[in-house]
């Protein structure tokens, strides 16, 4: 009978609207599975929008700390200094450098220094991408810089004549990202 359902309760006038108290039973259960559910998947939303969210916060700090880099006197030191051994050496620069170097020049040490300097900073931004630890966007924001061009231009001559293949993937991925880059491209590939 439905009326036992109430715990003693009048029965009510419209069976039709009575609940058995299995049937309520059952279908709390089920609720209460569906209210899991939910709660999981919100829980599981929430843990992934808080990674992307750290994520993108390590990217932003990292983005930072290369673009401090960028700007300190030493790298604008290193990038001026390389640019103006190019120019007063002219297309022969590298030969010239790699043999002074080994005969103990001071210009030519002062040059490696310069020329490891903005290597490094070139080769860790692409081993971060590369490993994926970094996404595209970290390319685009703190090493697709004017310094880029340089790097190209002057660094890679210098690796070359230290060894390094002319095809290396850290050259490579520059040159297809450097041509991507419409303002480095328009105002640093004008003279090329």
């Amino acid at each position: 009978r439905c009326w036992d359902a109430f715990a003693g309760a009048p029965a009510p006038q419209n069976t039709a609207l009575c609940i058995r108290k299995s049937k309520l039973s059952l279908d709390t259960v089920d609720i209460l599975k569906a209210i899991g559910g939910i709660a999981a998947f919100v829980a599981a939303f929430i843990s992934w929008r808080a990674l992307v969210s750290t994520q993108r916060n390590s990217e932003a700090s990292l983005v930072l700390e290369f673009m401090k880099e960028y700007s300190s006197s030493e790298m604008s030191n290193a990038l001026r200094l390389l640019r103006q051994y190019k120019d007063t050496y002219g297309e022969g620069f590298a030969s010239k450098w790699l043999n002074d170097l080994r005969d103990g020049g001071e210009e030519a040490k002062e040059i490696d220094r310069a020329r490891r300097k903005v290597s490094h900073y070139f080769q860790r931004g692409h081993k971060l991408y590369v490993s994926g630890y970094v996404k595209k966007r970290f390319i685009q924001s703190a090493m697709l810089v004017d310094g880029v061009a340089l790097y190209l231009d002057v660094n890679k001559p210098l690796e070359i004549a230290l060894g390094a293949s002319p095809t290396q993937d850290v050259f490579t991925f520059y040159e297809s990202e450097n041509n991507k880059n419409y303002y480095v491209r328009k105002v640093f590939k004008k003279n090329a």
